[in-house]
């Protein structure tokens, strides 16, 4: 991290807010991301391909 913009993101493992979070690493932004499903880890690792912090 360290670039100032920050994203918290829940259900980012799929649908609507694994979109949502793709738009934030896209625009720049580090992101939390957060789910209860083991999906969460494969889309916090896709989400890193875009050059942004990402904690799942």
């Amino acid at each position: 991290m360290g670039n100032g913009k920050l994203a918290v993101v829940t259900g980012a493992s799929s649908g609507i807010g694994r979109e949502l979070a793709k738009l934030c690493a896209k625009d720049g932004y580090d992101l939390v991301i957060v789910a209860d499903e083991p999906a969460i880890e494969q889309a916090a690792e896709a989400l890193r391909s875009h050059g942004v912090s990402v904690d799942a």
